[in-house]
């Protein structure tokens, strides 16, 4: 069966998706690699054994060295794509509830995403699970801040984020929560993104972590990085620098 979100090569051709007339089963893992794709969200460093000082590598925004690059916040800019993506990570949520503790029995009543990209599809998430939405604001020394309202106890949280690399910003997330509220938050046992590119598998060593993609990317400090050792050039930014990374400068 032809998958006709597989032939399609621009960003014009992706608004023709709509929301109001989804399914699920044309969004397969290709599917929504290649939409990412098409957005210049996506780059996984070519593998050039012959020559592997020619391939670039980046630097990511932890500083870490890494062999990927995922930059959900030129998918997310899209209206129907943040919806549709909010949609399959919902689909997902869905399918791992019956194998978490008490989590088929909780209704969610907040819906909370970082700052700044995490925000917009945090909201649709929580629109579509008829929730209260929030994010938190960065602060000094990459900690998010929790200064919009009070989470009643009684009240449940599912953390929503983008993209999960090193898991900082979902921990800081959390920290900032629980310092900046007058009541005890009563989290969701786990925690739900649309990507999640490390191995970490656990937040707070309790809760999963249910992606609808993952990708085995490595992360290396930069003074272990094989990559520079064998001459690999690092993007910094890569955000601000996709032709020097990609050869593309269209």
């Amino acid at each position: 069966m032809n998958n006709r979100i597989l032939e399609m090569n621009s960003e014009d051709d992706l608004s023709q998706l709509d929301p109001d007339k989804f399914d699920p089963e044309e969004y397969t893992p290709e599917a929504i690699d290649h939409i990412f794709g098409i957005c210049g969200a996506l780059w996984v460093r070519p593998d050039n054994p012959k020559e592997p000082h020619k391939e670039p590598h980046v630097e990511i925004s932890s500083g870490l060295c890494s062999d990927g690059y995922v930059n959900l916040r030129r998918v997310l800019r899209h209206t129907n794509l943040c919806e549709i993506m909010a949609r399959l990570m919902i689909l997902e949520f869905r399918r791992h509830l019956p194998g978490l503790s008490c989590g088929a029995k909780q209704r969610i009543h907040w819906v909370i995403g970082s700052d700044h990209t995490a925000a917009t599809l945090s909201f649709c998430v929580a629109r579509l699970l008829g929730a209260k939405h929030e994010f938190t604001e960065k602060g000094p020394n990459k900690t998010q801040l929790w200064r919009r309202g009070i989470i009643r106890q009684d009240e449940v949280v599912l953390q929503v984020e983008d993209l999960i690399a090193t898991g900082d910003t979902v921990r800081a997330v959390r920290l900032g929560l629980r310092q900046g509220n007058r009541c005890p938050i009563n989290f969701f046992p786990a925690v739900l993104t649309l990507a999640h590119r490390s191995e970490e598998r656990l937040i707070d060593r309790i809760y999963p972590i249910l992606s609808l993609r993952h990708y085995a990317m490595q992360m290396w400090p930069r003074y272990k990085c094989p990559l520079h050792t064998k001459g690999s050039v690092a993007i910094h930014e890569p955000q601000f620098n996709w032709g020097k990374l990609t050869g593309n400068y269209s």
